[in-house]
């Protein structure tokens, strides 16, 4: 995997399957923990009623790449393997766990919708880079399958921002 810097993004070229899903776990992982300090944070029952799905679903998604992380190494030898930087990298897909930024979202259910929003856009983005990058078609697949889902959780936020 080669990760340079490119006018202040971070660009990840030449990985393989094993290293996509691995990030991707980090992104899932990183989307878990932010709605769950929200929905910790909140009072509003509308929006920790929202909150609750994105974590149910970031927590599906998570347990998706961790699976198929577990297929990879199965048959591919890996050095590091229990010691994977991606685990402490920000991927800087979701915002950090800001208490005083967490409490501004906090009383404003559409806030929070908006947020979630973004933060499903980039995680698609994110995908949909990664599928034009890896070779196996398998994954491609696989890839389109998790874009699928992220399109419908930011129509599913999308309609209950309608609802508020």
């Amino acid at each position: 995997m080669q990760v340079e810097e490119k006018n202040g993004e971070i660009l990840i070229t030449d990985f393989n399957e094993l290293e996509a899903y691995k990030i991707s776990r980090k992104v899932e992982n990183d989307g878990l923990e932010f709605y769950k300090e929200m929905l910790k944070s909140s009072d509003n029952p509308k929006t920790s009623e929202i909150l609750q799905i994105l974590v149910d679903e970031e927590k599906k998604h998570l347990k998706y790449f961790e699976n198929s992380i577990f297929k990879l190494r199965e048959n591919v030898e890996e050095q590091f393997e229990d010691d994977d930087l991606m685990d402490f990298a920000d991927t800087g897909i979701f915002p950090s766990n800001d208490q005083q930024e967490l409490s501004k979202l906090m009383n404003d259910p559409k806030k929070v919708l908006e947020v979630g929003m973004v933060m499903e856009m980039r995680s698609i983005n994110l995908y949909k880079s990664f599928q034009e990058n890896v070779s196996d078609e398998n994954t491609k697949s696989e890839l389109q399958n998790i874009i699928d889902e992220e399109l419908k959780h930011k129509e599913l936020i999308k309609g209950l921002a309608k609802t508020l």
